[in-house]
């Protein structure tokens, strides 16, 4: 409340922006649940293709806040590109995960093909520097993987090789090194 005073002179300003959110957010959602599942897969690579782009774009011209290029402004709000790279990520890994799904089982190269996909988008959240979404899209992606019926011993390689790439990450830069310590 005293950050409204001194920013706006109203009280209960972040209370208002935030509800003004979630309407938005309530409605953007009613209008995501009415869109077939057949539209989804059909335009899951485009949205894919979008959302590389939106990530490529805000490494360009995005708003940096606090060291992170997270942020394309748009007039009065900002875009958080990730959160749609998760979308498109997700969206079309289920789409592949029905279509080849037997491939995805019975082969390496189909369990690999959606971590390469994952892997761009990883490497341009990573840039901006943004881990945090970049542990939720692998996560998520390892349990769509899962659902889909990969079998064990990709599972096993596949969380030898994250585990190892978070550890990294943590210990190449200082900040999160900073960030885990004080966190335990």
């Amino acid at each position: 409340m005293p950050e409204g005073i001194a920013l706006g002179d109203d009280p209960f300003m972040f209370v208002k922006r935030h509800a003004l959110f979630l309407v938005m957010a309530l409605g953007i959602s009613w209008f995501v649940l009415q869109v077939p599942m057949a539209r989804w897969q059909q335009h899951n690579g485009p949205m894919l293709l979008l959302a590389i782009l939106m990530l490529v774009l805000v490494l360009l011209v995005g708003r940096n806040v606090n060291g992170a290029v997270r942020w394309l402004p748009l007039g009065p709000f900002n875009l958080q590109p990730a959160e749609f790279g998760k979308l498109a990520l997700f969206v079309y890994l289920a789409g592949y995960l029905v279509r080849r799904q037997s491939e995805v089982r019975e082969a390496w190269i189909g369990f690999l093909k959606p971590l390469a996909v994952f892997g761009v988008l990883a490497v341009l959240l990573l840039l901006q520097p943004d881990l945090g979404s970049t542990v939720v899209m692998f996560v998520t992606s390892f349990g769509m993987l899962f659902l889909a019926g990969a079998r064990l011993g990709q599972f096993l390689t596949l969380i030898g090789a994250g585990l190892g790439s978070v550890v990294m990450l943590i210990i190449v830069e200082p900040y999160r090194m900073r960030r885990v310590t004080s966190f335990m």
